[in-house]
């Protein structure tokens, strides 16, 4: 088992917590799922032989939240975010 903590933006209440929690607990082989509002921070155990990281991803998304890439900061997201939605004529 490995552990990660991955960074979530979004998430605004308790509602938003257990929403996280609960998508990232249903995939197999992740245990130990923790959600942490202030911090905006998931951690987890995972067994690499089941789950990736980018299923856990794909199942924070799928839920309406996102995950900051490693090297990523809050103001780089923003930026990103701004950018992608740019509309070009």
């Amino acid at each position: 088992m490995k552990h990660e903590n991955l960074s979530v933006k979004g998430m605004t209440c308790a509602s938003c917590v257990a929403s996280v929690e609960k998508a990232t607990a249903k995939l197999d082989g992740i245990t130990n799922v923790n959600v942490n509002l202030t911090t905006e921070k998931l951690t987890f155990d995972y067994d690499m032989d089941k789950v990736s990281i980018e299923d856990v991803k794909k199942a924070v998304k799928a839920v309406g939240y996102e995950v900051l890439t490693e090297t990523e900061t809050a103001d780089e997201h923003q930026l990103r975010k701004e950018q992608e939605n740019i509309t070009y004529f």
